[in-house]
């Protein structure tokens, strides 16, 4: 058990926090919260997690650190949430997947609530997040708001998460230079995707302004949003859908 609370982490430099559940003790349940901490202008990662099985980051903010907030790989089955965050202004070194990263997870399942992401930007993948491997995706009363990716998410990116669940959001004014402006889905294979009580404004893209979804076997359900003034370039103002054949 590990955790960190009141702590601030300024100017560090290489990776601030690496946790590590060591491979041989996998078996062994590490639990690890961090509350009211503050991650800023550090080069590297803010927080790098691998081998987790329980993680809480709740009431911290992480600002202006040059790769990761947060990274979490390698965590198969592990459960993991993230409460009442502020993560702002973090702008990546090129090649990197999201502000906050799950990669090569297959966790369990992944929280998002009410958190707050503003002015991040990555080069492939989720402005905001990047969700890859997961087996169940849950967003909740977030808000996403000028961020920007090279590739495709300006907000969130899923790459094979099932059973995906984003609802009482608000997305504004997100960029990707690909596709979905705000959302982009791929390759999800089960548990359906429910998008309810969100709100999408002023999001860019050149296909899928605020949502494109490709590679989709499951069915998506859009339920009571608001969709205003989003910009595609060339296709789907809104949504672009292409179900897997």
């Amino acid at each position: 058990f590990i955790s960190v609370k009141l702590c601030t982490f300024n100017n560090n430099r290489k990776d601030t926090m690496r946790l590590k559940n060591p491979s041989r003790n996998e078996a062994v349940i590490y639990q690890y919260i961090i509350m009211f901490s503050t991650f800023t202008r550090n080069f590297g990662s803010a927080l790098t997690a691998e081998n987790i099985q329980l993680m809480s980051v709740k009431f911290s903010t992480f600002n202006h650190n040059s790769r990761y907030a947060m990274l979490f790989k390698k965590s198969r089955g592990s459960q993991i949430e993230i409460h009442r965050c502020r993560i702002m202004n973090n702008n990546y070194i090129k090649t990197l997947k999201g502000t906050v990263s799950f990669s090569g997870t297959w966790a369990r399942r992944a929280v998002i609530h009410s958190s707050y992401f503003a002015n991040n930007s990555a080069s492939h993948g989720g402005g905001g997040i990047f969700f890859g491997n997961l087996r169940r995706v849950s967003v909740h009363n977030c808000i996403f708001t000028s961020n920007k990716v090279d590739a495709g998410g300006g907000a969130i990116k899923f790459k094979k998460a099932n059973g995906i669940h984003v609802s009482h959001s608000v997305f504004k004014a997100n960029i990707a230079d690909e596709r979905g402006g705000a959302l982009r889905m791929i390759w999800s294979t089960s548990g359906d995707i429910k998008i309810e009580l969100c709100k999408f404004y002023r999001n860019e893209a050149v296909e899928g302004g605020a949502i494109y979804s490709a590679e989709i076997s499951r069915p998506v359900f859009l339920l009571s949003c608001v969709f205003r003034q989003n910009i595609a370039r060339e296709q789907g103002a809104v949504i672009v859908y292409n179900s897997i054949r």
